[in-house]
């Protein structure tokens, strides 16, 4: 159930892990909070760093370029991309 709204859009909060977690396993830590970014529309400007990372965690990716100066389709593909998780 979501507990939070963003820009009109509806998120559940939730803690990924604790810091003592994070001490105890660093590597471990450092894939969970990549999954959740794997996970989620993001948006890149270095497309050969985003693709040795997600080699690196053997992530599913699906590359979508849109022109840097075009915000209002930038803005038409992350619309789309949230309706699509739902």
């Amino acid at each position: 159930m979501p507990n939070i709204q963003i820009n009109g859009y509806d998120y559940i909060s939730q803690r990924v892990l604790t810091a003592d977690e994070q001490i105890a396993n660093p590597e471990k830590s450092k894939a969970a909070i990549l999954n959740y970014a794997f996970n989620s529309p993001i948006v890149i400007k270095d497309y050969r760093q985003f693709m040795s990372l997600a080699n690196m965690f053997k992530a599913v990716v699906f590359v979508v370029y849109v022109d840097p100066n075009d915000s209002d389709s930038t803005q038409a593909v992350l619309e789309a991309m949230c309706r699509a998780r739902l």
